[in-house]
């Protein structure tokens, strides 16, 4: 089996979080060349994917051009981690053997829908590997923590060009998140950007989506290619986040990660893991999970389930650097 195609097209999580199939299939198969197909907005991240020998950008509308494409590469193996009508016809059209993860789209709407968590479903990552267990790989080759080492070269690279600190903690905040449902708000994330930096962090925020008065010595960043955005991450010790593909990232950096979750819940599968420590704030309300991905309404009007305090959340911060070095005053 010389020549495989793995298929993920989006989100950004979803795609790191591919990382572990990337590494069991080089591990158990290390002559093997692996192809990735994904959306072209992500083949800059995808690029930095060390097991991988080709990136397959899709191009907008490009479907069909890019079947043409993969076509001539003929493949003995299609690894379909997305499991969408068009990854479907690719596969078919393509007449390749294909190993498809199993969704369990089903079951996680009925969780939303019903409430209350009862059934904790298998992580994404678990269900990926299931799309390559019948290769019948040893379970002590299969690969389980997304990780992802960025290029020295690329590192000081970064460093030299935002001048990132060497000799103090650096915490990097991501407001934001594709539904604003599931965002704790820029308000807490600048009242929490205020409360490090009164302890001498170096604090950066990303993203935000409108101008702010950020505190004296905060660097913030606008939106970057994924492949910079990266290795400028990986320069930080701590991520704070809400659910939302940066924790991903984050957390196969190897950073120690803190991910507030609201209307969605770790039980759906998707909370990020790494080489790091990966701390999930929620306030685990009954009415938690009501949605997949953040998208909708609050059933009860309030957004309670956003409503943690800052304190909550520097504290983590605090005990995630105290537990390496002694250096955060908690007076």
């Amino acid at each position: 089996m010389n020549s495989i195609l793995v298929i993920r097209f989006s989100s950004f999580g979803d795609i790191v979080l591919t990382l572990p199939v990337l590494d069991t299939i080089k591990k158990n198969l290390p002559e093997s060349k692996i192809s990735f197909l994904t959306k072209k907005e992500y083949a800059p991240l995808v690029s930095l994917f060390p097991e991988l020998d080709k990136v397959i950008p899709l191009e907008g509308n490009g479907l069909l051009q890019c079947i043409r494409t993969l076509a001539k590469e003929r493949f003995d193996l299609i690894v379909d981690l997305h499991g969408s009508v068009r990854s479907r016809l690719i596969s078919s059209l393509l007449s390749r053997r294909t190993l498809r993860y199993p969704k369990e789209h089903r079951k996680r709407v009925k969780l939303t829908r019903k409430g209350g968590r009862s059934v904790h479903l298998e992580h994404t990552i678990t269900r990926y590997l299931k799309a390559v267990s019948l290769l019948g790989f040893p379970e002590e080759n299969c690969v389980r923590i997304p990780a992802l080492d960025i290029p020295e070269d690329k590192r000081k690279r970064a460093k030299k060009i935002y001048n990132i600190p060497d000799d103090v903690p650096k915490v990097a905040l991501f407001p934001g998140a594709k539904w604003q449902l599931k965002d704790w708000g820029e308000s807490n994330f600048l009242s929490l950007c205020r409360k490090l930096v009164d302890r001498e962090l170096f604090v950066a925020i990303f993203n935000c989506q409108h101008l702010i008065e950020k505190p004296d010595g905060v660097a913030t960043f606008a939106q970057m290619k994924l492949d910079e955005l990266a290795a400028l991450v990986s320069l930080f010790d701590i991520a704070v986040t809400n659910d939302s593909g940066p924790g991903h990232l984050a957390a196969a950096l190897g950073l120690d990660t803190i991910t507030i979750f609201g209307p969605t819940h770790p039980v759906l599968g998707f909370a990020p893991i790494g080489r790091g420590e990966n701390r999930i704030i929620t306030r685990d309300l009954d009415c938690s999970p009501c949605s997949l991905h953040g998208e909708g309404k609050c059933k009860r009007g309030d957004r309670a389930c956003m409503d943690i305090p800052v304190s909550v959340v520097l504290e983590n911060i605090i005990e995630l650097w105290n537990s390496s070095a002694d250096k955060i005053d908690t007076k």
